[in-house]
């Protein structure tokens, strides 16, 4: 359908943000090994996208099959699943919805806080505040960076609550506020010629363009008559064009200014100025090892990262979409076994994988050997 023709778009350009402007992640792509960074996330990817797709289509069609009696305004809050649990489970239902609420919050929550602590502590407190810090007092600013941080997710949490914004209205602008970042970033990883004040002025007048977007359409459209509020902001137009915007923006802005600029960075500056401390020869003979794992698994990533893209993209939802094809019973039962099959092949993967890897560690621990040094 057009709806979710925009609902698609939508959703690919507020989680290019999430992943792109979302400091956790980098934290995780660092600190993992080459070899592995690539093939985790593909496969992290692929195991996530069971869990929203599974849920929505199985406790949808249960809150529907049940008579589920919710209201517009506590769908888009997120209800339909807790309501569907409790009226298929009763009380353990609404106890192991609430579980699985609590884990993935304090999850998410915890590696945000990990991500902004770092980027405080490292990145302006010692780059600008303090460059010869101690690591007492750096641990300190961490300290003081999570708590202050944790507090103000509370805080904004209730604000956001207090005025009306349900989740499903957070989730859709997600990429109106933080789209605009996602070329530029992009762009510093993968394009000598990125301007620094370019990238930075991409980000920001892209923010500004694509919030006023989204007011203009707002206002423009004739069913709320010229009236902007949380309704009107809402409508698909507006969230659709506004996320465009921003994304678009951004990068035409990071780009066009990089060029006049005409500066060019030497990616050998990432070997000679951030090196290991206490960097020894064998480490050294390490990174020329790391380089060849690198290219290995860029060549693997393009190859995987675009045949998920395709299908995920272009070859599921585009010809359904383009045909106006509507489910019938035995097709939508297909549908909801490759969701069931889907999430039940993750789940053991998740659960299994990881210790499979894990287990010589694990067995180590476990016999009480100490680690052999090198």
């Amino acid at each position: 359908s057009a709806g979710g023709l925009m609902f698609g778009i939508i959703n690919i350009v507020g989680n290019f943000g999430t992943v792109f402007v979302d400091q956790a992640y980098w934290q995780r792509a660092i600190a993992a090994k080459p070899s592995s960074t690539v093939k985790g996330f593909l496969l992290g990817g692929a195991c996530w996208f069971a869990i929203p797709f599974t849920l929505a289509t199985t406790m949808g069609l249960t809150a529907i099959a049940l008579d589920v009696d919710l209201t517009p305004a506590q769908a888009q809050m997120g209800l339909v699943v807790p309501a569907a649990a409790t009226a298929l489970m009763g009380e353990i239902g609404a106890i192991m919805v609430l579980t699985m609420l609590f884990m993935a919050v304090t999850s998410a929550g915890s590696a945000e806080l990990i991500a902004v602590s770092s980027l405080v502590t490292y990145d302006l407190y010692r780059t600008y505040k303090n460059p010869n810090a101690t690591g007492k007092q750096l641990v300190k600013v961490s300290r003081i960076t999570i708590v202050a941080f944790g507090l103000g997710m509370g805080g904004l949490a209730v604000v956001l609550l207090a005025m009306g914004l349900s989740l499903g209205f957070v989730y859709l602008a997600m990429g109106i506020l933080i789209g605009s970042a996602v070329v530029p970033i992009a762009l510093t990883i993968l394009w000598k010629r990125t301007n620094k004040v370019a990238a930075t002025g991409g980000a920001v007048i892209g923010l500004l363009i694509s919030t006023t977007t989204w007011v203009l359409v707002a206002a423009s459209l004739p069913e709320y008559g010229g009236v902007v509020d949380l309704a009107s902001l809402g409508h698909n137009y507006s969230m659709l064009f506004a996320n465009i915007a921003g994304i678009i923006s951004g990068g035409v802005i990071a780009i066009v200014g990089s060029l006049a600029a005409k500066s060019t960075f030497d990616w050998k500056d990432l070997k000679d100025k951030i090196t290991l401390v206490d960097m020894t020869e064998e480490d050294a003979a390490k990174l020329t090892e790391d380089e060849e794992t690198l290219k290995k698994a860029f060549k693997f990533s393009v190859r995987g990262g675009g045949l998920m893209t395709l299908v995920l993209i272009i070859l599921w939802p585009m010809p359904l979409i383009a045909s106006g094809y509507v489910f019938e019973l035995g097709s939508y039962g297909i549908w909801v076994a490759i969701s069931v099959v889907w999430v039940s092949v993750a789940s053991i993967i998740i659960i299994f994988l990881p210790i499979i890897e894990a287990r010589k560690g694990i067995a180590q621990v476990l016999s009480g050997k100490k680690t052999e040094k090198a």
